[in-house]
């Protein structure tokens, strides 16, 4: 990995939103190098606020997300990553951007959309949270208690044309492996990679992942997170060597040892 690829770490500021710390995180990145390329990374959940205390959430611990970071830095790409509420310890010298819901995850996504190349959204976003956010705390009462939930954004339908142009990867879980109903999902999220998974691989390092492709068969038998990983950075790169010439990939591939 070359380290001259990646900014200089700097502490966030703590009370700067998303959006903003997503912006100073890209400024500091160098020049990006000819035959390389700027992957945005989403990984871990997101906790979406019941009171000061409560709040929904899901058992990702971003294991994905960050196998793929660390893949893109090890081939030399510039690298950052969203990170949603996780004790998985990102790749070193990766810059991270913290955040805590969906609506976080969104806006940091959506700042990144004219500096971003590649954009693999791992993260496991909730698709719902509470209409409303109780201050303080929900007191305990005797008689039962219905939270009425609204849907989050769709990142990925959000972001669909906005900015330059780009690879996209996206993810589904399932709770079993249905691939008729992963495929409709890339067609209509418009990705050009789709990785479907069931939830047995949630907060582990194995996979059962398959990966969809327009135009190409699946892909699957891998053996851990790392390999998939790997395999993805890889494909992305061949779909950004089709569609972003200015890159020069294609010459830089050819001149690699």
């Amino acid at each position: 990995m070359d380290s001259t690829n990646q900014p200089q770490p700097e502490k966030e500021p703590c009370m700067s939103s998303p959006a903003e710390r997503t912006v100073a995180a890209m400024s500091r990145f160098p020049a990006c190098p000819r035959g390389r390329l700027r992957f945005l990374v989403t990984a871990g959940p997101t906790y979406e606020d019941i009171d000061a205390v409560r709040f929904l959430g899901n058992r990702s611990q971003g294991h994905m997300g960050i196998a793929v970071a660390q893949a893109a830095l090890e081939a030399g790409h510039q690298v950052l990553l969203i990170l949603g509420p996780t004790e998985a310890r990102p790749p070193a010298g990766c810059p991270v951007v913290r955040v805590r819901s969906a609506e976080d995850m969104y806006q940091a996504v959506l700042a990144a959309m004219a500096w971003v190349d590649v954009l693999v959204m791992a993260a496991a976003v909730a698709d719902y949270r509470p209409a409303e956010r109780v201050p303080g705390k929900l007191h305990k009462q005797d008689a039962d208690l219905a939270l009425r939930l609204e849907r989050t954004r769709d990142i990925l339908h959000a972001v669909a044309g906005r900015g330059r142009e780009r690879v996209t990867v996206g993810f589904s879980l399932e709770p079993e492996l249905d691939l008729d109903r992963a495929e409709a999902k890339r067609a209509a999220k418009r990705v050009d990679i789709l990785v479907a998974n069931s939830v047995r691989a949630m907060g582990t390092h194995r996979t059962d992942a398959v990966v969809l492709e327009r135009d190409r068969e699946p892909s699957s038998g891998f053996p851990d997170k790392q390999a998939l990983a790997r395999h993805l950075v890889d494909r992305a790169i061949s779909w950004a060597a089709e569609r972003l010439p200015g890159r020069n990939l294609q010459d830089a591939q050819e001149e690699a040892p």
